[in-house]
């Protein structure tokens, strides 16, 4: 799994990935003060399920992304019917972070709660875009 041995790592970027249908991109547990970049487009299958697709944890995290990179939910496909819908929408980006910095992140077509920070202390969030 490549991504648990990008964990052992103080720095980790993402670019240009697709993540599959029904499968978190987990950050989670993450060694204290590790970097993490996001560049390119990064996808995600679909699924009902509520997800997360993205989740991160740890502490004296630097989550960033380059001006380019994109979250793209590809919302649409969970958004037949509305809110009236019966389908089970997944969360976009969880996090659960302490003394941390989360910024540039740029979210395009969330399928439905897009950013939920959770038990996070001390951490600065900014110049975070929602384009749905």
């Amino acid at each position: 799994n490549q991504l648990a041995e990008a964990k052992k790592f103080q720095k980790i970027v993402i670019r240009d990935l697709h993540v599959p249908a029904g499968v978190t991109l987990d950050l989670s547990n993450l060694r204290d003060g590790t970097t993490v970049e996001f560049a390119g487009r990064i996808t995600f299958g679909y699924a009902e399920w509520r997800g997360p697709l993205v989740l991160v944890s740890g502490k004296r995290l630097n989550i960033m992304a380059y001006d380019y990179a994109r979250l793209d939910g590809e919302g649409h496909r969970w958004w037949k019917g509305g809110r009236l819908t019966k389908l089970v929408k997944p969360r976009f980006f969880e996090a659960t972070v302490d003394d941390s910095t989360i910024r540039g992140l740029y979210f395009k077509n969330p399928p439905a709660w897009c950013f939920v920070c959770n038990w996070c202390h001390n951490t600065e969030i900014s110049r975070m875009t929602v384009d749905t």
